[in-house]
Order: C-alpha cells, then structure tokens, then sequence
C-alpha cells in the first residue's frame, strides 16, 4: 500500500550565491562576453537567457557584472 508521492512541499533547494567577482569568471568560462554587444536582439536575448539559467544568478546582479541596462535583461522571455 506503498506509493511513491512527488509533493515538494518542505523541500529546500538552496541557490548558489556568487560575488560579483566570481559569477564575472563563471560567465566568461560559459560564453565571450565580448561578442554580448554586437549580437542582434534574438541572439543577445538568447545568450542572456542561458547565462541566466545556468548560472541562478538575480537581475540585479546580472545587470552590475554584464554592464547592461535593466530593459535588456527585462525583455527576455
């Protein structure tokens, strides 16, 4: 009468934080940032949209390391 429940009520998962310093080196190992500026908007969005995902990191944080303006990072969907 045993099943298997997949509740993730009490769960915790615990986000991985990062100085500025070090989510600067995740980045540059991940992507070349260099190329962030001369891409079109979809590919720019797209690279956004992977660094976001793969490193956990805020916006806020994001916004500072990047040098980018708070709209660009607001219009990925």
């Amino acid at each position: 009468m045993t099943e298997g429940s997949e509740d993730r009520c009490l769960e915790y998962n615990p986000k991985k934080r990062y100085t500025d310093e070090e989510l600067e080196k995740t980045i540059f190992l991940l992507v070349d940032i260099s190329i962030l500026y001369i891409l079109d908007i979809e590919a720019r969005g797209n690279m956004l949209k992977s660094i976001k995902e793969s490193t956990g990191a805020s916006n806020r944080q994001l916004l500072r390391v990047l040098k980018i303006g708070r709209d660009i990072l607001n219009k990925i969907k």
